[in-house]
């Protein structure tokens, strides 16, 4: 008896998967093939319930998109999919595939988190692609070791047809914007790959610029020393800032930044010098922008109109355990109150605070109007155009529909994620239990209060500006080279 007790007490304490039918009964997240290693039903089946009643709770408005009969179609689909195993990415694409019925791009799973399972053992070749002529090219990789502008054909065994596929299934998408969507697939297309192979060489063939078929061997370097070049979107500044007499180049990458404060006074210092030297024109670079803080896009909107004009915005909340009211901290909660209680029961704090007292599942729509101002009261009113891509989205697509609206000048590249009349946000994020993948939910939506229906199809700009395969060949931005 004490034999086989001790047998069992070595088995339980031996950290390596247990099988069941030919499945993984937990996922182990040290040392799981994430392509091949199938876990059970169940596990996914109850991270796929825990998921669905989390959206039913958190988000505030899932139709406003899609129906409700397209929604829980799409919830049926994956249920039934998740009756037999799956890895941890077709898990994944499941997963995806019934969100963006919801077409909320906040509300989404990001398959760069399976880079993040047996990460010791990963090896990774940063590259990003771009669909041109429904070819695949090279527009970016580590240490130029594949030439810019090449056709890519081959990366090791893998599928590249059912790979596009899946990049496609796993990109987010705003409302009705598809164009975008499929620039977003062509960025995580290079990650994708990575997920499949994540071994140190690969074997890779291209077409070059002469149009010689080329096959050659890549080493990569182990997933642990990549930095940047491994991440998505790669941007290295917050804010990037050139000026001369003919033209001020103002590319920001982001508005969610590290230190809020620093960001302001970038902008600040940037605003100044092209009041200072009055170029002919100010072109705003928001391509990559993923977003972030409403406050800081407003902030920049606030150099470019008068601070006597009044802007409305209304937020739609849903009342829940994850919303950002329920999320504030013991502090916060005590400084909310004390603001509160000088305004009440005037202006928009006013109003969130009886939706803070509101019970649990209530859904209001609060009203914000608002003078944007800077540190300085600092105004250009000169010629002034933006620059988007699809991966242009949340708060920088909010900028973009604001500079639409108010007729400020030229919106010049691509379609971007989200329509003039806004988009969700104040994403709240849950690990799903059993196979510890983030998703995030949408717990607020932003809209102008000026649109009374809402618009489903992307911004669409002014001119349209599309990188060619000359373009990345010469390494030449094709915006910027129809501006000398």
């Amino acid at each position: 008896m004490k034999k086989y007790r001790l047998i069992f007490f070595l088995l339980i304490s031996i950290k390596t998967p247990l099988f069941s039918q030919g499945c993984l009964s937990y996922v182990p997240r040290q040392n799981i093939d994430v392509t091949t290693e199938l876990i059970c039903p169940d596990l996914l089946l109850e991270d796929l319930q825990f998921l669905h009643e989390r959206l039913l709770a958190a988000h505030p408005n899932l139709f406003l998109y899609t129906t409700s009969q397209s929604f829980d179609s799409a919830y049926s689909q994956a249920v039934l999919l998740c009756s037999k195993p799956q890895t941890l990415y077709s898990f994944t694409v499941i997963i995806s595939q019934f969100l963006t019925v919801i077409k909320d791009s906040h509300t989404s799973i990001n398959c760069m988190e399976l880079l993040q399972y047996n990460r010791r053992q990963r090896y990774y070749f940063p590259i990003t692609l771009k669909t041109i002529n429904n070819k695949l090219f090279v527009s970016k990789n580590h240490k130029n070791s594949l030439p810019v502008g090449a056709e890519l054909l081959a990366f090791d065994t893998i599928n590249i047809k059912q790979a596009i596929t899946e990049s496609e299934l796993l990109s987010p998408i705003e409302a009705n914007a598809v164009s975008a969507q499929k620039e977003v697939a062509d960025v995580l297309l290079g990650r994708i790959l990575n997920i499949k192979s994540p071994k140190e060489n690969h074997i890779i063939s291209y077409v070059n610029a002469k149009n010689d078929t080329i096959q050659t061997t890549i080493t990569s370097p182990k997933y642990s020393r990549i930095k940047g070049d491994g991440e998505w979107p790669n941007v290295k500044k917050d804010i990037d800032f050139t000026i001369d007499k003919d033209r001020a180049i103002l590319s920001i990458s982001t508005f969610f930044p590290f230190f809020e404060n620093r960001f302001k006074k970038q902008l600040d210092r940037a605003f100044a010098e092209i009041l200072l030297q009055k170029p002919s024109l100010l072109l705003i670079d928001l391509r990559c922008n993923s977003g972030g803080f409403i406050l800081l896009q407003e902030y920049l909107s606030s150099f470019l109109t008068p601070q006597s004009n009044t802007y409305a915005t209304n937020y739609i909340y849903k009342r829940s355990p994850y919303d950002r009211f329920s999320e504030f901290s013991f502090f916060q909660k005590q400084m909310f109150k004390k603001i509160v209680k000088h305004q009440y029961p005037n202006g928009a704090i006013s109003k969130e605070f009886d939706f803070y007292n509101s019970p649990m599942g209530s859904i209001d729509t609060v009203l914000d109007q608002k003078h944007y101002k800077n540190k300085y009261g600092l105004l250009y009113d000169g010629p002034c155009q933006v620059l988007i891509n699809g991966l242009t989205m949340s708060a920088a697509s909010n900028f973009t529909s604001w500079f639409k609206q108010n007729n400020r000048g030229l919106v010049i590249g691509t379609p971007c994620m989200g329509s003039m009349t806004y988009t969700c946000g104040n994403p709240t994020s849950f690990i799903l239990r059993n196979t510890y993948l983030p998703v995030s939910i949408s717990t607020v939506k932003f809209s102008p209060q000026q649109y009374s229906t809402l618009e489903l199809e992307a911004i669409q700009p002014d001119i349209l500006i599309s990188t060619s395969v000359k373009d990345l060949q010469n390494k030449m931005d094709p915006f910027l080279k129809s501006h000398h």
